[in-house]
């Protein structure tokens, strides 16, 4: 999936590569924190059991080459407002790229995991990386809506705005959301754990835990695992001084095999540890020559 504008910031890995704020899920920090400014912002006490976050995204590129952003997958279902509309945007699996280019703003709302469910009120799996016109699935998230938050003279009134428009939406509670919330953050703070544990750990069979998490996050719990474990191998290679031993963070996280933690750190962020680690430390090292 390479949509026109989206973006998907986690919570968790809100460790700055700069001033900026821009966080390590985005595949080249360094490097992005020199082309926009990226602010984040909690969501309101009232909506937080299924909010995770706002964020406002603004750049300058004026006479400048556009800029690609590449984004690692994100278990969060996003609404983003942009020049372009308003759009609902599923989890996603893939890398996730846009190019931002002259000058401009994005507005956004992330989901926490199980937050749409009562909102959309179908499977949320029927989203997974796809992107659709809001207006489609909510008529009230239309242009004029979008256009009131990209004219916002403050990203406080923008967002304002936003969670505004989020508390008007139709809304079925859900029995799971608080569940499927500590689960998720189970498996973020034991990247090594697996699906058998967890369902152990919960009181649940490890079906029933795969199925909740399909239908009402949109991916299964063995996936976002496997996110978990990948994410944090990207906060190795993104705060490390000194090339990581690869091996051993495989090994940590809970991998017997090294080819298959690579595999699926390429498959999750699009390329190899190594060469992720090199991108890093290239734009670091650039960042710090340029400062001398």
């Amino acid at each position: 999936m390479q949509p026109l504008y989206a973006i998907h910031m986690t919570k968790n890995l809100q460790k700055t590569a700069s001033k900026q704020g821009i966080p390590i899920q985005v595949l080249n920090p360094f490097e992005a924190s020199k082309k926009y400014s990226y602010q984040y912002v909690h969501a309101a006490e009232d909506l937080q059991n299924y909010v995770d976050s706002h964020w406002a995204m603004h750049w300058d590129l004026e006479g400048k080459t556009p800029f690609k952003v590449e984004l690692a997958s994100s278990p969060y279902v996003a609404f983003t407002f942009t020049p372009f509309g308003c759009f609902l945007t599923g989890v996603s699996t893939k890398v996730y790229q846009y190019t931002i280019s002259g000058r401009g703003s994005l507005y956004g709302t992330l989901f926490k995991p199980g937050g749409f469910y009562g909102l959309y009120q179908n499977s949320v799996h029927q989203i997974t990386d796809k992107e659709m016109i809001a207006s489609t699935v909510f008529p009230s998230l239309d242009e004029n809506l979008n256009t009131r938050i990209l004219k916002s003279a403050t990203d406080k009134t923008a967002i304002l705005l936003i969670e505004e428009a989020i508390r008007a939406l139709p809304r079925q509670n859900s029995q799971y959301v608080t569940l499927l919330q500590e689960i998720t953050q189970y498996a973020r703070d034991n990247p090594s754990a697996g699906t058998k544990s967890i369902a152990h750990n919960f009181a649940m069979g490890e079906r029933r835990l795969q199925e909740l998490f399909h239908d009402q996050v949109g991916v299964g719990v063995k996936w976002i695992i496997m996110r978990e474990r990948l994410h944090s191998a990207m906060a190795v290679a993104a705060h490390a001084k000194t090339a990581p031993n690869w091996a051993d963070t495989a090994q940590e996280l809970g991998y017997s095999d090294q080819s298959h933690f690579i595999n699926d750190f390429k498959r999750i962020v699009g390329v190899t540890p190594s060469q992720y680690y090199a991108a890093i430390r290239s734009a670091r090292d650039s960042g710090k020559s340029g400062r001398g």
